[in-house]
């Protein structure tokens, strides 16, 4: 019924075809009716009102993070890490000498820029899912982090629970600009905030970086044993 979206009756009859003695118990099948009416009332919310709840859901989110998660993690001297709570942190940023914030994420779900007057922003608007091109970006952020340390201040990157999308952004930067694999930034970056997680298909395109810097290094490598 779930999975195919079948009624009880075709689910039941198409289960009678493989075992006929198949007879659920009247409370069994009671239960059943019941799962059938939640399955259609389901089907019947239009996709505005689905919206509507996602959008309420990720508002209460960030309610709780602006009060919960809103310190920055520090990754190392200049570079921080966050969610929508800790860019939203005017006090912390400032005690932490952060200067520029790197916001990875839709706005539209972000909601708005919290202090855009006192700080240097750069928005790469990218969705967390699996399907994101966000590898693409890497090198607009890494430039963007080196200005703000070039500028003597800090940069906090961020997206909306700081758990997908920026934690994948600074784990590409410490792998390019400090020469470390993929596991060992990864740890490194759990190690300061404990929920970094990036989504599979990020996984999948920090292999591949780490695999095209590897090539990189061994081309370099070669051109310098040639001279």
């Amino acid at each position: 019924m779930k999975k195919y979206h079948m009624d009880l009756s075709q689910a039941l009859e198409h289960v009678r075809s493989k075992r006929p003695q198949a007879a659920p118990n009247p409370g069994f099948m009671l239960q059943l009716q019941n799962f059938e009416k939640t399955l259609k009332a389901m089907d019947n919310i239009d996709e505005a009102y689905k919206d509507k709840i996602l959008a309420l859901t990720r508002a209460l989110y960030a309610t709780r993070s602006v009060k919960d998660d809103n310190i920055p993690c520090k990754i190392e001297e200049g570079l921080f890490l966050g969610s929508l709570g800790a860019a939203s942190n005017r006090n912390a940023l400032k005690s932490l000498n952060v200067t520029h914030i790197l916001t990875v994420g839709n706005l539209l779900g972000l909601g708005y820029l919290s202090h855009a007057n006192e700080f240097i922003y750069k928005v790469i608007e990218v969705s967390d899912t699996e399907e994101t091109d966000i590898a693409q970006h890497f090198d607009a952020c890494f430039k963007f982090i080196d200005e703000a340390k070039r500028m003597g201040g800090g940069v906090l990157v961020h997206c909306f629970m700081g758990k997908s999308r920026s934690v994948t952004i600074i784990v590409a930067y410490l792998m390019k600009k400090h020469h470390m694999g993929l596991s060992q930034a990864l740890e490194h970056v759990k190690s300061k905030r404990a929920q970094a997680a990036p989504n599979p298909g990020f996984m999948m395109q920090l292999q591949n970086f780490e695999k095209s810097l590897t090539a990189n290094d061994m081309v370099n490598e070669d051109g310098e044993t040639g001279e």
